[in-house]
């Protein structure tokens, strides 16, 4: 519906814009293909969102943010459900989904907490995160649509960002404003639902049974690239999207990572439903490469147990990011003191 043109305002697409950022009135991120992303939906009505951005020109921006509601259309608009007030959808681009009301086919999400961490050329930039606006008007909108920038399925939201910023290791001091993130989910999630119930008669005697749903989903066979104007695109991969209890279909699965925490040694195990080519390494949170932990072929049939060894690291929280070439999946680790 948009001929000739990859989004609803004739710019390139970008999963995240920064306003007043570094002189700039507006400076746009791309995802970075090449690490780990996700998009988690937890069955506690919470949403998590997990991006490494780049802008194209040495920096980089690691985007982590929770958030809660799971509103669908009645209760994100009505003041009689919605306690604090009727709110409203963000649709600027009326040649989407023309003549359609969309938005209230979207799920709603208020932005709890989240960080901006900078890397490459804003390496030691530091952001808090908070809804914006303040008053919760326009929430973080996912659905046919919802992406603000074509007809795809997807997500976006507004944002205020408050930190340090840091540009080539000097510090700029104190910075702050808005930002808008823009996501395509061309896939959708697979979930699975446990259900056990007990059943007694009037004697008291009891007879459990359990059943399970499962849906599982995969990516579309066109990936999450769009295809138009320059080549540009927001992802030039299909992009991993995992549910919180990590059911996503993928040919890996971790098996342990244990103990967690650990002062000295941990150890990771994991195997194959198809041979694959697998890099599995140790970042820090703010996304600086630790160690290289494997980096070869895996095999049906074994189950691979990787010793990580921290002893020499200071304590704190890292990421152990597991990549093919097709998926990335990323699992926390927490060094004691």
């Amino acid at each position: 519906p948009l001929t000739g043109s990859l989004t609803c305002d004739e710019m390139a697409p970008a999963a995240m814009s920064l306003f007043n950022f570094n002189g700039v009135s507006s400076l746009a991120f791309t995802i970075d293909t090449d690490l780990p992303r996700s998009f988690q939906v937890g069955c506690d009505s919470s949403l998590h969102v997990s991006l490494h951005l780049t802008d194209g020109a040495g920096g980089g921006m690691i985007f982590e943010a929770d958030y809660n509601g799971a509103y669908d259309w009645a209760a994100w608009s009505d003041p009689a459900v919605e306690p604090t007030g009727a709110h409203s959808f963000k649709k600027d681009c009326p040649a989407v989904l023309p003549q359609q009301s969309v938005w209230e086919q979207w799920t709603y999400y208020m932005l709890g907490e989240g960080t901006l961490t900078g890397t490459g050329l804003y390496a030691g930039s530091s952001f808090a995160l908070s809804h914006q606006p303040a008053n919760g008007f326009y929430g973080f909108q996912v659905g046919q649509g919802a992406n603000n920038k074509n007809d795809q399925y997807g997500a976006s939201g507004w944002f205020f960002w408050n930190g340090n910023l840091v540009v080539d290791g000097e510090d700029l001091g104190a910075l702050a404003s808005s930002g808008d993130l823009f996501l395509d989910l061309d896939c959708c999630l697979p979930y699975s639902v446990d259900y056990d119930y007990l059943a007694s008669d009037d004697c008291g005697n009891t007879t459990p049974f359990s059943y399970s749903v499962e849906m599982q989903t995969g990516l579309t066979e066109e990936g999450a690239g769009l295809a138009g104007q320059g080549g540009l695109i927001h992802t030039d991969n299909p992009t991993n999207i995992s549910t919180g209890s990590g059911s996503i279909k993928t040919p890996l699965r971790i098996t342990g990572l244990q103990p967690n925490p650990t002062a000295d040694i941990s150890q990771l195990s994991f195997e194959v439903t198809e041979p694959l080519r697998l890099h599995v390494d140790l970042y820090t949170m703010n996304g600086l490469h630790v160690n290289q932990l494997y980096d070869g072929m895996a095999e049906t049939g074994v189950v691979y147990q990787l010793p990580i060894d921290v002893a020499n690291l200071a304590a704190g929280m890292y990421q152990i990011r597991i990549s093919g070439n097709q998926f990335g999946i990323v699992r926390k680790l927490l060094v004691s003191p």
